[in-house]
């Protein structure tokens, strides 16, 4: 058991293992906390000051540049503001397509987070470098399960947007170019075999 202590800070500068940059401070009084602060730490880009008097169609392509992990969804926000702001309503077609894209962001991002950051705790190694190079071992078998989730999320915005980072045919209203139906009907067909070999004995 842990002692008594009744009063206490809690300061964590870096959380390891996430994408970007954070800490966490925590203040106890009395057993209770008192306070509690989540600090993004990532340095500033003036992003926002470096779009101003540029042309509205070129902002979401250059806001996308925010981040080259989920940079679909700072495509999508800012294509979505600037809709908002200029009263254009885009249509279904186009919505569905830009709701596919961004749930391939979310299985490429998701794998990338559950499977290299959180996978090692859950083995009890450093990171994944340290998993056994071994076919037999569950740790990995998750890996290598890991490399297929990630490659159908990032196919699967390819095909829809042109490319999963920095994706070039989303535009104000809609799309310079609809996908073509090959790559988006083979993405389909490889998604049920996905996730794979491990999860079955993961969840056992």
């Amino acid at each position: 058991m842990f002692p008594s202590m009744p009063s206490r800070n809690i300061t964590i500068d870096t959380i390891t293992k996430i994408e970007g940059n954070a800490g966490l401070k925590v203040i106890i009084e009395d057993e209770a906390v008192k306070d509690l602060q989540f600090i993004v730490a990532d340095y500033r880009r003036f992003l926002t000051m470096a779009v101003r008097g540029k042309r509205v169609v070129a902002v979401p392509s250059f806001l996308s540049r925010i981040c080259g992990t989920c940079s679909v969804a700072h495509l999508f926000a800012s294509l979505m503001a600037v809709e908002s702001a200029q009263g254009i309503v885009v249509t279904e077609q186009t919505k569905a397509l830009r709701r596919l894209a961004y749930d391939g962001l979310m299985i490429r991002d998701h794998g990338l987070h559950l499977y290299f950051f959180v996978l090692p705790d859950v083995l009890g190694v450093d990171s994944i470098l340290d998993v056994p190079d071994d076919p037999g071992d569950l740790g990995h078998t998750l890996l290598h399960d890991s490399f297929d989730i990630k490659r159908l999320g990032t196919d699967i915005s390819n095909a829809v947007v042109g490319a999963a980072i920095h994706a070039p045919w989303p535009t104000i209203g809609g799309s310079l170019k609809h996908p073509d139906p090959p790559p988006v009907t083979s993405v389909a067909s490889r998604a049920p075999a996905i996730p794979g070999r491990g999860d079955e004995a993961a969840c056992a």
